[in-house]
Parts: C-alpha cells; structure tokens; sequence
C-alpha cells in the first residue's frame, strides 16, 4: 500500500485500498497464514494500521480542514489496542473480571496516550516555572536552622542575640524538617514552599493522569518527596512483590488525612480509586481526563476484589462512581454543565464508546441516508472488520448497512469502488439485489465494461502452488454471474409492460431520424452485460425477449440499432463451443431458439437493406439509378426480401403463436416496401415494373402462399391495394408500350 496520496485520490477510494489488498492477499498469496495460525498480527487489523495511515496523511493536508481527523485517528488506535487484546490475547482460560480488568487497561492506556498526544503545553507551565524542582520546603528549612542556632547560642548565654533571633522567627512553622513534622506537630510550613509544593504535586498529578509514572517518582524524587516516590513505586511494575490490596488500601487511608495539600490529596484518591470527586472536578473540561479517572477507579476496585490477601479488611475502599464501562460512559454523558458531557456528545466519541463496550450494532441502527459521510464510511469500515474478525451477529443490518454506504458511494461517482463493498455482504442474496439494482442504471459501454473488470478483479482466482496454474474459484465466478442475471431480470421486469400490444393494427415505425427512447436504450444496455461478460446462453435468451418485444410493438429502429455490431450466427457458435463443457444448472439454449434468432438476423438484414434504399432515394435527389453497383445491389435485395417472404418463420410457427404473428406483420411490410423499391428502380431498367407486377400476383394466389392471409388479418389489404393503383399509374409513364411489356 502507498503511504503518500495525491489530491485526486478521494477518501473513498484510499479507504478501500485496504480492503481490496487485504482481498487480494486471501486469493493471491499462497503463503498467506490462516488467521488462527499465528497471531503476530492477522492481515484484518493490518487494515487499521492502514486507516491510521491514511487519516495521518489527511490531517496535514490543509484541504482536509473541517474534518475531525484527530479524533478519527484516536478512534482507530482504540479499535486496535481492543480488537488485537480479544482476537490473539485474550485466550479462553481468560474470563470474566480478568477479561474486563485487561480491557479496562488497554482503554486506559488509550486515554492517558490520548491526552499526551495533546498534553506538551499541558505541563509546559509546570516546567516553566522557577520554582519547580526546588529543594523541599527551603524557606522552612531555613527557619529551623535558625531557630536551632537560636537555641543553641541561648545554651551558651547569649540570651540577647537569643533574643533578637526570636523575633526574627515564626513560632507557628515546623521547627523540625521531615514529611510527618507539619501533622506531628501540629505546625505549618512557610507560605511559599506550600505554593512551591502545590505546583510540584500538580506536575507529579499530571504525569501521574498520563501514566508516566517513571517520570513521576523521578520528579518526586528531584523534588524531595521521596516517600510519594516510594508509594508510587508501588503504581508500577517495580512494585509487583507488593500486595496490591493491601498498597491500595493504605494508598486510599492516606487519601482521607484531611492536612494533605489539594494535589497531594488528588494523586492518593486517583491512585487508591477513593473519593474521586474532586478528581473529576478538575478535569470537568476535559473528555479524555474525566474518563481516565472514572476508568482508573473502576479498575482499582477490579484489582483489589481479584486479591487473595485479606490485610487491612477493616479498611473498605467507596464503591466506584460506576459499575461498567458502559455506566462510566452514562456518568461522563450526564456530567451536565462540564466540558467532558459536551465533549461525549461528538459523534465520533460516540462511535468510540460504542466499541468499548461493543454496542456497535446499536450505532449502526441509527445510521439513514442523511447521516453524515464520514460518519457513515467508519461505522462502515468498523462494521466491516468486525466481521472479519468474528461471526456477524446481526447479518440483515449488516447487510443493510453495506448498502447505505453503496448507495453513498454511487450519490459521489465512485462506483468503481461497488464490487468491492458488496463482497463482503454475507448473504449472496442480498449482495446480487443491491450490485443489481446499480449495474440496471448503468447504460454507458465504457462504464459497464469498467465494472466488471472490478468486479472480476475483486473475485481474483488463488494461485496454487504451480505457479503456472490458476485454481479458478467458481464460487466468486458464480456470484457475479448470478448478479448479471439479476440486473438483466430486472431491466426485464420494470421495462415489460411498455411493450404490450394494442388493441388494432400496429404501426411499423422506422424512421432513421427518430431517436431511440429511454426506455428501449436502457433495455438494450442491459442485455449488453451478458455479451461483455461473455455469458452466451444468457446472451440469446435475452436477445430473443429483446427482438420480440421490439417486434411485437413495430420498433424497427430500436431492433436495428440493438442488433447493430452483432453477429447472431457466431454467438450461436460461440455458445456451441462452450455447451461442450457445460456443467449441471448451466441454461440450455433449445435449436429452436436457435433458429429463431437466426431468423431475426435475416430480418434485421432484410430490414437494413429497405433503410439503405430508403437513404438512396432521398441522397440522388431523383437523378436517375446509375453506377456499376446499383444492379448488384437491386439482385441481392431481391434475393433477401424474396427469401424473407417465403421462409421468414414458417417451420417456427408451430413453437409459439406470437411468431405466426410476427409473419403476419411482416411479410405486408416487406412487400409494400419491396414495391416500393421496384417502383423507384424503373428508371434504371423497366423491368422492374414487371417485377413489381410479379410479387403482387404472387399475393393473390393463396394456394402458394400466405401473403393474402397476411394483409388481411392485418388490416393492410386496402392499403395494399392504394399501392398496387399506384403502382399502375406509374406504369403509364411509357404509355401502351409501356403497359404492353408488362
């Protein structure tokens, strides 16, 4: 996968990416693992990492402005740290409150690397300050060495310098330097090393909230507070041969010595999970903050119930402001007032929430045709890889969901991407109505061609060992072929009832200006998929409900135009060829229909020849037939017409009686008209008058034919007649003469 996109790359199209390798390497690698096989980490999360890619290439694009990319980047970091614990650590023997415990962590980790992500101007002040790393409590230090000295020179009878350092001297400060000196003696410290250690307590609090704990005990250790170093000791791995309850609980009874300084206080509740509330009111403002110590809490009373160790029972930690992940979720949105419930509210925290407690299928409910675009494409791409990770617990959403996002994806013309989507549709079914429905609005060639080289590059057959075989996977083959299907029946069913005949003679319309409708265009686009997919047997049944259809209501443009570049006879023969091969279920193409739409070929071809006669009168603007073609040209109609006239469905009649129909329709058609090329041929050679003569006796001998029965069932007899009397008007152009060689 490229890591660098250009600017004409869309968001779609690089979030699929991933997908379409990730398919690729399932159906073109021989050395890719099953995912049960080894854990180092399955090709499904290797999509996340791409994801994670492709947001961090968004975010420093300044025309990615407006879109929460952060947050999106965060989320899918939550969606790894998660989905790789439950798919290749979270083995069987570890359930219940172990499990919990362990994801609690992993959410915690993702908070606390949340908030550092954003947290360098967070202790920049801390840093910035002077004051900071000074040594413990310096100004009272000070007074107690004077205040010894003091006591010393008064041993030595200086009472009057005695005196005079009295006065210089606080008696309310702590004449003694240890950490239990200020609560032993009931005495204070100076005012400005209790502004120093408040700043110093909040900076050990900060990195404490982050996780840095090596950092914190470093500072406490810079800052002379030594024995919070050795009580944070006890936060970390360092401190593993402790007994967890038993650290905790003596953490949470120092929590309570109502003379701790605000921040020292805040590090003992956050670290005991004790009374957390004004913990939580310092963070109100921040999402990130307000969760990490609502989780912290609620995983420190995990972590003691799972001890052993019964010491300091009488000691009995508050029971956590929430009971689950998904009550700390209810408490941060019901926070009112505070800048973390505001902060909940974001759809993308939402989304985040949802996959901590793994509710996705309630966020997905919620999903419609207005829900916003990136919205839309990550509960997607969410909903896709948990699926690819575990059963699908609600397929018909899931199914439903794909959908929507397809549907999306056609609104902002990037159909190319369909294919891909829908191959993960569980159900085939549901797949082929929702592929079908989209390839019926395609009606362009160019469109429809690029669409299935997706979707056959989408459904890439496995390479085998051998690396000059291909294991051709049928499976994937017959799906889009059950898909073309569908698309073409359903072009069939919308367009039928637009060609029921009507009551009366029909019209036969064929007029080369007339543009060819909507409605015959998209019919005739449908059928295309099957000749571009190479489907043969598929290609002539539907050539033949075409050619009916287009028959049946007089279309001759529109059956001449869908027949155009096709060669009948060689799709037949193509189709002969590949029967030899068929497999059980494949659609058998009767000789019958065979032969019917050899005849429409024929017809098409008489038809073409009339239009070409057609054009040739309007184009010599009546100067007479002349050229060394013409005579050629006037033999081979001839030939076609006659031919058509006597043969044109005669052995087929007896398969349907609409082809007894079409005859009759037909053969009065292709007589007037053939007259009518007679006619204008006289003036190359009379003898087409006389030939004119000729097919219209043939009309009234009905022991030969069945012309009359034709124009009579018809209702064309007397239009018939109008041209037989037009015919011999002509004719008296040469006068007696004239009338006599006939």
């Amino acid at each position: 996968m490229k890591e660098s996109y250009t600017q004409m790359t869309s968001i779609y199209a690089q979030f699929a990416r991933p997908l379409e390798e990730y398919k690729w390497s399932l159906n073109g690698s021989s050395n890719s693992k099953p995912l049960d096989s080894d854990c180092d980490y399955p090709k499904q999360l290797e999509i996340i990492k791409k994801f994670i890619k492709i947001i961090t290439w968004q975010s420093s694009q300044a025309s990615s402005f407006g879109n929460d990319w952060d947050l999106e980047a965060k989320l899918w970091r939550l969606v790894d740290d998660l989905y790789y614990f439950n798919v290749c650590e979270c083995d069987e023997e570890l359930i219940g409150m172990n499990k919990e415990i362990e994801e609690l962590s992993i959410i915690l980790q993702w908070l606390r690397m949340n908030s550092k992500v954003d947290s360098d101007s967070y202790l920049d002040d801390c840093e910035e300050d002077n004051s900071m790393y000074s040594s413990k409590w310096e100004k009272t230090r000070s007074f107690a060495e004077r205040s010894r000295l003091g006591r010393l020179l008064a041993r030595r009878g200086n009472e009057n310098e005695n005196e005079n350092e009295k006065d210089a001297v606080d008696d309310d400060l702590v004449n003694e330097i240890d950490i239990d000196a200020p609560l032993r003696n009931k005495k204070k410290i100076d005012k400005e090393d209790l502004k120093v250690d408040e700043r110093n307590f909040e900076a050990i609090y900060k990195r404490i909230l982050l996780g840095d704990y090596d950092l914190a005990i470093a500072t406490a250790n810079e800052t002379g507070n030594h024995e919070l170093a050795i009580i944070l000791t006890g936060a970390t791995d360092k401190g593993s041969k402790f007994d967890r309850a038993l650290w905790t609980k003596l953490v949470y009874k120092l929590s309570n010595n109502s003379q701790l300084q605000y921040y020292e206080r805040l590090i003992y509740t956050y670290l005991s999970g004790g009374d957390i509330s004004e913990n939580l009111k310092l963070a109100s403002n921040s999402y990130d903050y307000y969760m990490n110590i609502l989780v912290h809490q609620l995983l420190c009373c995990k972590l003691t119930k799972t001890s052993k160790s019964n010491a300091f029972s009488e000691i009995t930690l508050p029971r956590p402001q929430a009971q689950s992940m998904k009550d700390i979720l209810n408490v941060v949105a019901n926070s009112s007032g505070t800048g973390a419930s505001e902060q909940s509210r974001h759809p993308l925290r939402i989304i985040a929430g949802s996959v901590m407690i793994e509710e996705l299928n309630s966020i997905i409910s919620t999903l419609n045709e207005s829900t916003d675009d990136n919205i839309l494409r990550i509960v997607t791409h969410l909903a896709i890889i948990s699926a690819l990770l575990k059963p699908i617990e609600n397929p018909m959403q899931f199914s439903s969901l794909i959908t929507l996002y397809v549907s999306k994806l056609a609104e902002n013309n990037e159909s190319d991407l369909i294919p891909l989507y829908l191959s993960f549709i569980p159900d085939e079914k549901d797949a082929r109505e929702t592929y079908s429905l989209i390839l019926s609005k395609i009606t362009d060639k160019d469109e429809r061609v690029k669409q299935l080289e997706i979707a056959k590059r989408i459904a890439q057959p496995a390479v085998v060992d051998d690396e000059d075989l291909i294991a051709v996977d049928d499976v994937e083959r017959d799906k889009l072929v059950n898909v073309l299907r569908r698309t073409v029946e359903r072009v069939m069913n919308e367009t039928e009832p637009y060609y029921k005949q009507e009551n009366g003679p029909i019209t036969l319309f064929d007029d080369e200006s007339a543009k060819i409708d909507d409605v015959d265009f998209k019919l005739c686009s449908a059928v295309e998929w099957f000749y571009e997919n190479l489907m043969f047997e598929d290609a002539i049944s539907a050539t033949l409900v075409v050619l009916r259809r287009f028959l049946m209501v007089g279309k001759l443009q529109s059956l001449k135009k869908f027949a155009q570049g096709k060669n009948f006879k060689n799709l037949i023969s193509e189709y002969n060829l590949k029967s030899l091969g068929k497999k059980e279920g494949d659609i058998e193409i009767s000789e019958d229909q065979k032969s019917e739409l050899l005849s429409y070929q024929n017809l098409i071809e008489g038809l073409e020849l009339i239009s070409d006669w057609k054009k040739f009168n309007l184009e010599i603007g009546g100067n007479p037939y002349k050229g060394p073609n013409v005579e050629a040209s006037l033999r081979k109609t001839t030939q076609v017409l006659n031919n058509l006239l006597s043969n044109w469905l005669i052995d087929l009649q007896r398969i349907d009686p609409l082809l007894k129909e079409f005859r009759a329709m037909y053969v009065p058609y292709i007589i007037i008209e053939l007259i009518s090329i007679y006619q204008n041929a006289r003036v190359s050679d009379w003898k087409y008058v006389k030939m004119a003569y000729d097919l219209i006796n043939s009309v009234a001998d009905e022991s030969a034919n069945d012309f009359l029965h034709c124009f009579t069932v018809t209702g064309r007899l007397q239009e018939f007649l109008a041209k037989v009397g037009e015919l011999a008007i002509v004719a008296c152009e040469k006068g007696i003469d004239g009338l006599y060689c006939l």
